[in-house]
């Protein structure tokens, strides 16, 4: 008897535990947001994958009923998941792919002009507003001549100027890439190493990374003799800064930038802080100015996140300037090779992602390399 009561007792403890695992698993399976994995909110409706990053295709409320490409949006899943409702009772006005009614295609007459000339406008604004993402590493005081943080202060000045000269440029923080990349297992990183290069090129597009040190900063200060005069001081830096493009990971370019001593005059009270500051304030300028142009010779790309039938999808959107209409070139592999086709943008979605379109050619794969068709 007491033999049966322990089996019952084990039988129990052994439902109760597989029933705690089925009932855990199918938790984690809900928070899981994939497409063909995701739980029944969004299973009824398309969903796309860029990165990390996952969007759910809904109708656009604002849209024209002329224009086909503005009918629908694609928002962030956990924008959808929090107005699921206002989302939803707009399907019925917009119908979705599956019910969506077809409408005969009518055969297009034979154009007197060559393709070329007709996807000019495309290419020309795909050429003209597209904008590189430059990652601007921490400097490095190489000298330790110069305050805490001064290093810090150099880089932030950097990306400001480099900001304000270029419009044709993304600029990211390297030490926001850092931790991006700590989240996937890379720790420490050298942003000179050919594993980081290779790395944030094909994880985030990145097209040049800027790298520098600061080899000295020396401050001279003197007192008036004149009563009231108070203490003016000079300053002179030394900063070397480095571009490389990621594409080849060679050095694009290499500066040695020294600030004019006279304009980094500092008076009164902090004079020896304010001639500092102005010094990095004059090499920022320059360093802003020469990098700016220098990234103008560097060849913009993307690659294809993932591609579903005629529609392929790209990182590249609002935020890298590109526009409905757009005509990119598809090549094979992630360097240029085999001219696969081209596609036209018909949508831009979330920050900096775009759906586009297979206007000719075929056979397009995850990681093949976009550009615009006149680089």
């Amino acid at each position: 008897m007491p033999g049966r009561v322990l089996d019952r007792c084990l039988q129990t403890v052994l439902i109760t535990a597989l029933l705690v695992l089925v009932g855990c698993s199918y938790l984690e399976r809900l928070k899981v947001p994939l497409y063909g994995g995701v739980d029944k909110r969004v299973q009824h409706r398309e969903v796309v994958r860029i990165g990390k990053k996952v969007y759910v295709k809904v109708p656009n409320p604002e849209a024209r009923m002329d224009n086909p490409y503005e009918r629908f949006l694609y928002v962030p899943l956990e924008e959808y998941l929090a107005n699921r409702k206002t989302y939803d009772s707009l399907s019925s006005s917009f119908p979705g792919p599956e019910n969506q009614r077809r409408e005969p295609v009518k055969p297009t007459p034979p154009s007197p002009f060559p393709v070329e000339e007709m996807n000019q406008t495309g290419r020309l604004q795909a050429r003209l507003h597209l904008r590189k993402r430059l990652l601007v590493a921490p400097f490095t005081d190489a000298a330790g001549s110069g305050p805490d943080g001064l290093s810090e202060i150099l880089t932030e000045r950097l990306i400001s100027r480099i900001e304000a000269v270029s419009g044709e440029v993304v600029v990211i923080d390297g030490s926001a890439m850092a931790e991006r990349l700590e989240e996937n297992g890379v720790e420490g990183a050298s942003f000179g190493s050919q594993e980081v290069i290779q790395l944030v090129r094909r994880l985030y597009n990145i097209h040049a990374i800027l790298t520098g040190t600061i080899d000295y900063l020396f401050v001279s200060s003197t007192e008036s003799l004149v009563k009231g005069g108070g203490k003016t001081a000079y300053a002179i830096a030394g900063v070397k800064a480095r571009l490389i493009d990621t594409a080849s990971a060679k050095v694009q370019g290499e500066w040695e930038e020294r600030n004019p001593v006279f304009d980094s005059e500092g008076k009164g009270r902090f004079s020896d802080e304010k001639a500092r500051l102005k010094a990095i304030d004059l090499i920022a300028s320059d360093l802003a100015s020469v990098v700016g142009e220098e990234l103008r010779k560097i060849d913009w790309y993307t690659t294809i996140a993932s591609v579903r039938g005629s529609r392929v999808y790209i990182p590249a959107g609002r935020l890298s300037g590109v526009e409905v209409g757009n005509v990119f070139s598809v090549f094979s592999g992630a360097s240029p090779g085999d001219l696969k086709g081209e596609i036209r943008v018909a949508a831009l979605f979330g920050i900096d992602a775009s759906l586009a379109e297979v206007t000719m050619g075929e056979g397009f794969r995850t990681n093949d390399l976009v550009r615009p068709v006149f680089q």
